[in-house]
Protein backbone atom coordinates (compact mmCIF):
# COMPACT_ATOMS: atom_id res chain seq x y z
CA UNK A 1 0.00 0.00 0.00
CA UNK A 2 1.19 3.64 -0.79
CA UNK A 3 0.27 6.50 1.31
CA UNK A 4 -0.62 9.63 -1.06
CA UNK A 5 0.85 12.01 1.45
CA UNK A 6 3.44 11.67 4.32
CA UNK A 7 5.72 13.74 5.81
CA UNK A 8 9.56 13.36 4.76
CA UNK A 9 11.09 13.85 8.30
CA UNK A 10 14.32 14.51 7.12
CA UNK A 11 14.01 16.72 5.26
CA UNK A 12 11.05 18.47 6.70
CA UNK A 13 9.21 17.94 3.68
CA UNK A 14 5.41 17.24 2.67
CA UNK A 15 5.80 14.00 0.24
CA UNK A 16 2.57 13.56 -1.99
CA UNK A 17 1.10 11.92 -5.24
CA UNK A 18 0.45 13.99 -7.84
CA UNK A 19 -2.96 12.52 -8.31
CA UNK A 20 -4.24 14.59 -11.53
CA UNK A 21 -1.84 12.26 -13.48
CA UNK A 22 -3.41 9.03 -12.58
CA UNK A 23 -3.85 6.78 -13.60
CA UNK A 24 -1.05 6.47 -16.29
CA UNK A 25 2.03 8.30 -14.18
CA UNK A 26 2.81 7.80 -10.93
CA UNK A 27 4.31 11.30 -9.49
CA UNK A 28 5.99 11.57 -6.31
CA UNK A 29 6.47 15.72 -5.25
CA UNK A 30 7.39 17.52 -2.77
CA UNK A 31 6.50 21.03 -0.71
CA UNK A 32 7.00 22.86 1.71
CA UNK A 33 5.42 26.56 0.85
CA UNK A 34 2.63 27.44 2.04
CA UNK A 35 1.28 29.37 -1.21
CA UNK A 36 2.63 26.28 -3.05
CA UNK A 37 0.52 23.58 -0.77
CA UNK A 38 -2.24 26.08 -1.33
CA UNK A 39 -1.73 25.78 -5.31
CA UNK A 40 -1.52 21.86 -5.21
CA UNK A 41 -4.87 21.23 -2.92
CA UNK A 42 -6.71 24.28 -5.98
CA UNK A 43 -5.40 21.98 -8.72
CA UNK A 44 -6.64 18.49 -6.88
CA UNK A 45 -2.97 17.33 -7.07
CA UNK A 46 -4.37 16.31 -3.28
CA UNK A 47 -7.74 15.26 -3.09
CA UNK A 48 -10.62 13.60 -0.81
CA UNK A 49 -11.28 15.33 2.34
CA UNK A 50 -8.70 13.22 4.29
CA UNK A 51 -5.68 13.43 2.12
CA UNK A 52 -6.00 17.15 2.16
CA UNK A 53 -6.71 17.78 5.55
CA UNK A 54 -2.95 16.04 6.13
CA UNK A 55 -1.66 17.69 3.50
CA UNK A 56 -2.63 20.79 4.54
CA UNK A 57 -1.83 19.80 7.90
CA UNK A 58 1.73 18.49 7.16
CA UNK A 59 2.43 21.09 4.94
CA UNK A 60 1.81 23.72 7.43
CA UNK A 61 4.48 21.72 9.81
CA UNK A 62 7.15 21.64 7.15
CA UNK A 63 6.92 25.32 6.52
CA UNK A 64 6.60 26.00 10.08
CA UNK A 65 9.34 24.68 10.72
CA UNK A 66 11.68 26.32 7.84
CA UNK A 67 10.69 29.53 9.89
CA UNK A 68 11.61 28.21 12.77
CA UNK A 69 14.94 27.42 10.96
CA UNK A 70 15.26 31.39 9.48
CA UNK A 71 14.22 32.89 12.61
CA UNK A 72 16.74 31.08 14.66
CA UNK A 73 19.82 32.43 11.90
Amino acid sequence: MIDTVWLDEEKDLLMYIDQTLLPNELRVCSCSDIFDLSAIIKRLAIRGAPAIGVGAAIGLYAAASRFEEESEQ
